[in-house]
């Protein structure tokens, strides 16, 4: 959690980055929800354990593509959508995901959109996928969505 707590602190760089309204534009029924997504906090947005190496001295995060930009709260519920599909109830990951410090600027009504837009987004990952390795986090996805309910 440390490593995830310091890269909010990280301003985003004059890159150009896609915006979270941007990448989810695809997978709202209403555009209204993609004002719950805008802001200009950096995101790493891909909590793949692959993509974080842990040593002694703490986490590196490798694979920057999908670093974006937007409400620094997704950061953190990214990140406990890895942990459901790692084998955590959406009660454990969720209160995981609070010990963040942008957790708290999460409001439900934007955390219930993410939810569904999140499930719409991993299904379709998962039908696009000929080996199943985004299984896990499609079923993960669908947990969260219904928990939120």
């Amino acid at each position: 959690m440390a490593t995830t707590t310091r890269l909010a602190d990280v301003p985003a760089p004059a890159l150009e980055l896609k915006s979270m309204p941007n990448r989810f534009r695809s997978f709202v029924d209403d555009p209204a929800d993609l004002s719950w997504f805008a802001g200009d906090s950096l995101l790493r947005t891909e909590w793949n354990p692959h993509n974080v190496l842990v040593s002694g001295e703490g986490a590196l995060l490798v694979d920057r593509e999908w670093a974006s930009t937007g409400a620094a709260w997704i950061d953190p519920a990214l990140w406990l959508l890895w942990l459901v599909a790692h084998g955590h109830t959406c009660d454990h990951a969720e209160r995981a995901a609070a010990a963040h410090p942008a957790w708290e600027l999460a409001p439900a009504a934007g955390l219930n959109a993410l939810a569904r837009v999140q499930r719409r987004l991993w299904h379709s990952i998962a039908a696009e996928s000929t080996d199943g390795w985004a299984t896990p986090m499609q079923r993960a996805t669908r947990s969260w969505e219904e928990h939120r309910r």
